[in-house]
């Protein structure tokens, strides 16, 4: 499962983004899109593996934030792929590893809890407790 796909990577870069990472004599013949697809994958396969110890993984809710995160990804990895790496494209990763560190820590929320059973819910509840007076206490047990 990827969390983005190529129409949300259009959305952000253009449609133009697979003819310029894949120009017709890189991909001879083939369809542009598959390596792009592969990035993707790849990218979601890094998001599970920073976020597993965290989440559930593959997340069933995906937020934007985390689409996001995906398509920067698979981006990098695309350019780095066939040389037509920059700057942008190397710091937008940077920071998109930085920000899946900082979710993995607790730091930042990606806007749902860590897991979906029911234990969180009971540990965050207050307990009290009521019962009878104090039977014993320093003033009633003095000079026992």
């Amino acid at each position: 499962m990827s969390y983005a796909s190529l129409d949300d990577l259009n959305i952000i870069y253009g449609k133009g983004i697979i003819e310029m990472l894949y120009p017709d004599d890189f991909v001879a013949g083939g369809d542009m899109a598959d390596p792009l697809l592969q990035a993707l994958k790849s990218a979601s396969s890094e998001i599970d593996m920073r976020l597993g110890g965290r989440y559930k993984t593959p997340l069933i809710a995906v937020p934007d934030a985390i689409k996001n995160i995906c398509i920067d990804m698979a981006i990098y990895k695309a350019s780095s792929d066939t040389g037509c790496l920059t700057e942008e494209r190397r710091q937008r990763y940077e920071d998109a590893i930085a920000l899946l560190r900082d979710v993995a820590k607790g730091l930042a929320s990606i806007g749902f809890s860590d897991s979906d059973d029911d234990t969180d819910k009971v540990a965050d509840q207050n307990i009290a407790y009521h019962g009878p007076a104090r039977l014993f206490n320093r003033a009633s047990l003095k000079g026992l």
